[in-house]
């Protein structure tokens, strides 16, 4: 095949056993460092896993602070948005104290487009009603009033602020 010496054979066999055992050892070597390094790799992604399971679960419970300080919020503007209101008990404290002023003429009149001012005035007026005063149509201090609400079975209710009764007239 090849014409080579004896000598030569020899040292190329030498050399080649010696490469082949360096390999064997190069490919334990590597062996080992795989699984060695597989599992330190694998231990720093359990510890990735833990922190960010810890960090998920902080964050899960600041969303949950969060979500209950907004529902609180919420709840909060919800009572301060809700109209404002006289209980039975309130109208029957008002028509007590006034009461002892009996058969008080009065008219009314409100700010326009409020709601909730619309609402007090009818439930001030039944206290009124309720201790005894007349409650009559709106009378503008200066004349005729060009605008006025009307609600079935009341008198007309000025647009414009306050309450005129005859007390002190």
């Amino acid at each position: 095949m090849f014409s080579v010496t004896e000598s030569l054979a020899n040292t190329l066999f030498s050399v080649s056993n010696i490469v082949l055992i360096a390999g064997a050892a190069a490919v334990l070597i590597g062996t080992i460092g795989a699984i060695a390094m597989g599992s330190a790799k694998e231990q720093f992604s359990n510890e990735r896993i833990s922190t960010n399971e810890v960090e998920t679960a902080r964050a899960r419970e600041a969303a949950a602070s969060a979500n209950a300080r907004a529902e609180e919020a919420r709840l909060e503007l919800a009572k301060f948005r809700a109209p404002r209101l006289l209980s039975e008990g309130q109208i029957e404290a008002i028509a007590e104290r006034v009461r002892r002023f009996k058969n008080v003429r009065f008219d009314m009149s409100v700010i326009t487009g409020d709601p909730e001012a619309m609402t007090l005035l009818r439930l001030i007026a039944a206290s009124l009603q309720r201790a005894g005063w007349e409650w009559i149509e709106w009378n503008h201090p200066h004349g005729p009033f060009m605008t006025v609400y009307k609600f079935p079975d009341t008198p007309n209710i000025g647009q414009g602020g306050g309450i005129r009764s005859g007390v002190g007239r």
